[in-house]
This record gives structure tokens, sequence and C-alpha cells, in this order.
């Protein structure tokens, strides 16, 4: 087992990526393989699912391991650690390809791709939180957010192959002028945020401190102490319906251990985790995994 302090270095990497990487990736993936190379053997397992990733893991060793990928990518290999009962005890080398990059802006990790391999070389691992919910064993590791923070997500997705780091932006300001707002019970601790009987239009549950590619919604959060960031908005005047004004107004704030979230009946709404996207029906909660994991940083 690795604990911080203990640097990394002089060892082969198994650097996993994307299998739909196209040429300007691939071009990026070879440049931080060359860094890597530096330090020992690397070999690139190109995925595309998590079947493939768990074959990659499988034959592993005592390699050290690095990501190049967004949080979408990061949260499926954190996933698939935790079921595999070695996330505690591998420490993960991010090297930064997402539209938004929100957790490696967090940790102040280098963006550009070559200069994250070679901090990688000369880091040291740091022990960090992760959320878990008790929704089929998922984990966040950057932020989950419900309602128009979701909505953006989903309409940002069918023009990021066009659009890029413009899409999300884009897609919040279309889900601006969608649904009022949703009937949520909301619960830090023993401390309520909602209690359901206003609307709320977005609440967002951080470990990190940003979305949508550097957005500051928990400029003060902290990956590694031990608690997590809750953010309600409500609708706000006449700029929901583009009349001018603003369109959402902070409702609370909250910080703790664990949330709850409830819909009143007959209420859906959309979740979007570190990327993933689903729907809410149902109560559900997440909560604060201490250091359960690492990440090698500067």
């Amino acid at each position: 087992m690795m604990g911080d302090g203990e640097k990394v270095t002089d060892v082969d990497s198994l650097l996993l990526a994307s299998a739909k990487a196209g040429s300007a990736e691939q071009a990026t993936l070879d440049a931080v393989r060359d860094v890597l190379a530096e330090d020992g053997a690397v070999e690139v397992a190109l995925t595309s699912e998590r079947a493939g990733l768990d074959a990659a893991l499988d034959v592993r060793g005592g390699r050290r391991l690095v990501l190049a990928g967004g949080d979408g990518s990061l949260h499926v290999l954190v996933e698939r650690l935790r079921k595999r009962g070695e996330l505690s005890d591998v420490p993960v080398g991010l090297v930064p390809l997402g539209t938004g990059n929100d957790f490696a802006r967090h940790l102040e990790l280098p963006l550009d791709p070559a200069e994250a391999a070679r901090s990688i070389l000369t880091g040291r691992p740091r022990r960090l939180d992760v959320l878990r919910s008790d929704r089929g064993g998922g984990v966040v590791v950057n932020a989950v957010h419900l309602g128009k923070g979701a909505e953006a997500a989903e309409r940002s997705g069918a023009l990021k192959h066009r659009l890029g780091k413009l899409a999300y932006p884009l897609g919040a300001v279309a889900s601006v002028f969608g649904p009022r707002g949703w009937r949520l019970h909301v619960n830090v601790d023993d401390e309520v945020l909602s209690d359901g009987e206003h609307r709320v239009v977005m609440v967002a549950i951080g470990n990190g401190s940003s979305i949508g590619g550097g957005t500051p919604i928990f400029p003060a959060a902290d990956a590694s102490d031990g608690a997590l960031d809750v953010l309600v908005l409500g609708p706000g005047g006449s700029g929901a319906t583009g009349t001018g004004g603003q369109p959402f107004r902070l409702m609370r704030r909250g910080r703790g251990r664990a949330v709850t979230v409830t819909p009143a009946p007959g209420v859906t709404v959309g979740v979007n985790a570190d990327g993933e996207l689903s729907e809410l029906n149902r109560r559900r909660s997440w909560w604060v995994d201490p250091a359960a994991w690492s990440v090698i940083c500067p």
C-alpha cells in the first residue's frame, strides 16, 4: 500500500485512454507516452467500455496507473477500482483530456497533457475523498448536480462534437428556458436546506470546486477535508423567461458529511454525476468516504 509522501517514480506505466480518440487526440497520447517513457516502459490501453477497462486493470501488475481523460473517464475508473477493492491502494496519475477537466483544475494539475505527464513522474500521491451514493453503489469524484445542471449537460451532449468547450455554456443557456423548477426536499446532515414546498431549479453537491469547465460553484471546496458542499438555487425573477433580471437565486448553502434529496410525489429530475446522466424520482443520498483514494499531484 502506498501512502502520502511516498514518491512514485522509476516504474513502468499503464496508460489508459478512450478508444474513441481521433487523430488529434492520438498525437497528444503519443506525446504523453513519450514523456512517461522517460521513466520506464509504457503500455497504452485503449478502452471504450467498462469490460475493456477491467481487462486492462487485470494485467496492470505493479505498474503506475495513468489515465488520459476527463471527469467522466475518471469517474468510471474510480468506480471500477472501488468495485475491484483496489481504490485505496492504487494511486492514479491524471492527464486532463476532457472537455471541462474540472477535477484536474481543482487539484491544480497542469492542463497541458505533456506537462501533466511530466508532473506525474515527479509527483506524490495525495489522499482524496470520494462521494458515495446509495444508488447502485455509485461514486462521485468531482460533483453531482440535479435540475438545470443536468439539463445543461444533456443539451450540451448533442453539441459537444461540434462545439467542444462551448457546448456546456450554450447548453446551460438553453436550459434556462425550460421548466421553472422542481419540488425537492434537501437535507444536509441535520439541516434542512429545502423543505420541498418551494421550487428548486438546481441542487449541486461538490467534492471539487467547479463544474462546466471552471464555473466556481464551491470556490472554497477541499477534496480532502472529509466534507461535501451543497448549493440550492431557486428560480429568479423575470430572467427565467428571457425578459431581464436573474434566472436563478441562491436559496441556501450547506456543508456536511451526507446529503439526501427527496422529490415530491410524481416529480422526476435529471441528475449529472461527473457527466454521467440519470434521473431521480425517489429519495437518494450521497455521503463522503474520506481519504478513499489518491491522485499523483505535483
